[in-house]
């Protein structure tokens, strides 16, 4: 066989493994598990709420421009190798998150993004992807670790109570921390500088890639960080949204500090246990369970049962529908170009 009819063939079995995979993956996490099931009759049970459809709508909406902020975030970044216009950033987008449905982590995001480029090299683009997903780590963790002051005392034994120097000094590690990561994040490019300074013979290559990242000046990196922030702020309204939609109702200050707890705890668990919707629904119940257990509110079985629903029906809105919505796009990939 040829070349070129190899590099076809292994590019249509490598779709077609990408579909049938993700499918599946969708498939025993919604249906064989009873996902859908449990969610029919929780729209029995909490269908009476006025707000139940109209915030099911929102949040639907919400995921629209969600996706739609990250696909603008990526072309930014991808234009210094390949210019797109942006729907296309968009199917660059769907193709990822297709991809990644399956993998542990979503690691296999740049995977559905790169190979759809048609001229852009997919190693710089696989650069650039890091770029825009350590942004919204970035982000995600300087919230999450700033709600954490807040509630800091209630991980205490209990009885305890902190001295002015312990207060004194988680407030000063957590900033001093949150300080750091910044800095290191617009001093991108000087990094990649030390890098070549270090990097010698035969990984004289890695240079032509690490040149990608100091093309990406710091007012792009403000900009493509302001936009992770409003993406950030978008799911966030969603999961607030979702748990109004069955019937959780808690203070929009209070709300501030849950979520990016929430959304902390599930960026610092381990890869492999992240895909799984039970550890979402998991890791809100405690928090959520925390605030109602400091103010001395009993948690309901019902209301403990809408919180997992809450974020299981996020999950299957933020991430099932749109690797669906992006399984026509994965035949668009090239794995292999000649």
């Amino acid at each position: 066989m040829r070349l070129p009819k190899l590099h076809k063939t292994l590019n249509i079995l490598i779709r077609l493994a990408i579909v049938g995979l993700s499918l599946g993956f969708i498939y025993w996490k919604v249906f064989a598990k009873g996902e859908v099931g449990e969610l029919l009759k929780a729209v029995e049970s909490f269908g009476n709420n006025p707000f139940f459809y109209r915030g099911i709508y929102v949040v639907c909406v919400l995921m629209i421009l969600n996706w739609s902020v990250e696909s603008v975030k990526w072309r930014i970044l991808v234009s210094r190798i390949e210019k797109i216009p942006f729907y296309r950033a968009v199917e660059s987008v769907l193709t990822g998150i297709t991809v990644s449905i399956f993998m542990p982590n979503r690691t296999g995001e740049f995977l559905g993004r790169v190979f759809i480029l048609k001229t852009g090299d997919p190693v710089k683009a696989a650069f650039l992807t890091i770029i825009g997903s350590i942004s919204q780590l970035l982000i995600t963790i300087l919230l999450g670790t700033t709600a954490l002051l807040f509630v800091f005392h209630d991980f205490l034994p209990p009885g305890s109570l902190p001295s002015i120097w312990v207060n004194i000094g988680v407030i000063s590690g957590i900033t001093l921390f949150n300080f750091a990561m910044l800095a290191l994040f617009f001093r991108v490019p000087v990094f990649s500088r030390l890098l070549r300074k270090l990097v010698r013979g035969q990984w004289y290559k890695v240079l032509t890639y690490l040149g990608v990242i100091e093309s990406v000046s710091r007012s792009e990196l403000f900009i493509v960080l302001m936009l992770s922030f409003f993406r950030y702020l978008v799911f966030s309204l969603q999961f607030y949204l979702m748990l109004r939609v069955f019937g959780i109702e808690i203070p929009l200050a209070q709300v501030m500090i849950i979520i990016p707890l929430i959304y902390l705890s599930l960026a610092v668990i381990p890869s492999f246990a992240l895909s799984e919707l039970g550890v979402r629904g998991s890791v809100s119940l405690y928090f959520i369970g925390m605030y109602l257990k400091y103010r001395a509110i009993p948690m309901t079985e019902i209301e403990s049962m809408a919180i997992v629903l809450a974020a299981g029906l996020l999950w299957i809105i933020n991430l099932a529908i749109p690797a669906i919505i992006g399984m026509p796009f994965v035949f668009n990939l090239r794995f292999f170009r000649r």
